[in-house]
């Protein structure tokens, strides 16, 4: 296996902040043009997916102590089913208001 090591580059300073050595080899060689905005909205749906998985593991061992039966994968349609009829209903209920108000 083999491993490229780099001489450490000296640090540049621009309008009062440095710039370290890693930041300065990472630049030279192309790569900070490639992440953009699209990379991190993908990023963001990752943790806020992550986030909704771990609060329903949450919610089903809260709700298996009290001696629940029911199995996680039903819980989680359950849990599907109730928010998507929430949403049905509270676009209606926004679409019903604009109609009424506009009329």
């Amino acid at each position: 296996m083999t491993h490229v090591h780099f001489p450490p580059a000296r640090e540049i300073s621009v309008m009062n902040a440095v710039q370290p050595a890693v930041v300065q080899l990472y630049c030279a060689h192309g790569v900070c043009g490639l992440i953009g905005p699209h990379d991190n909205l993908k990023a963001e749906k990752k943790a806020i997916f992550h986030l909704l998985n771990l609060t329903i593991l949450n919610s089903f061992i809260t709700y298996a102590s009290c001696g629940s039966k029911l199995p996680h994968w039903s819980l989680r349609l359950l849990l599907d089913r109730d928010v998507t009829h929430e949403a049905v209903s509270a676009s209606t209920s926004n679409l019903m208001t604009r109609k009424t108000s506009s009329s």
